[in-house]
């Protein structure tokens, strides 16, 4: 299973890649996570825009930035799901995992600060999932709790034989 995840900040992912079920699961060969740094696609154009489109307060990332990305990913992998972390998606359970187990790939979009775009999530995200009723800092923490949960259900990916 392939799991790409756009982010602004993939040294996030340094150390649970290197411990536990994930380093377990990436020797096994069972999954590859291919991280795709934001901040090697915006060239000199701020990844933020001024204002939110639609009104309101507060830096999102651009959607040029996210349609590039997501689009040079869905041209690697044809049959990706996008998903989106946020508040408002459904809420992470069993059922839902066992759905994601059903991709080849996933593209994860960690939204930072007031999320992303909402024209990126009309029109190239094809579901948001949330973690819980709460506050994290970044989409970085939420990913990495959805593919957490994804490794532990996916066959011998955890265990030694």
């Amino acid at each position: 299973m392939d799991f790409n995840i756009i982010t602004i900040n993939p040294d996030f992912f340094i150390s649970p890649c290197k411990n536990g079920i994930l380093n377990k699961a990436i020797r096994k060969k069972k999954i590859n996570l291919f991280f795709w740094n934001l901040m090697d696609f915006i060239g000199k154009k701020s990844f933020f825009e001024d204002k939110i489109y639609g009104g309101g307060f507060g830096l999102l990332i651009r959607p040029e930035s996210l349609y590039f990305i997501i689009n040079r990913i869905k041209k690697l992998y044809k049959k990706s799901l996008v998903i989106y972390l946020s508040p408002q998606g459904d809420i992470l359970n069993k059922f839902l995992i066992n759905k994601l187990l059903s991709y080849y790939s996933l593209i994860f979009v960690c939204g930072r600060y007031n999320g992303i775009d909402q024209r990126i999530i009309d029109n190239y995200i094809d579901i948001e999932i949330s973690i819980g009723d709460y506050i994290i800092s970044c989409g970085e923490i939420s990913t990495l709790v959805v593919i957490d949960s994804i490794v532990r259900c996916i066959p011998r990916s955890i265990k030694k034989y």
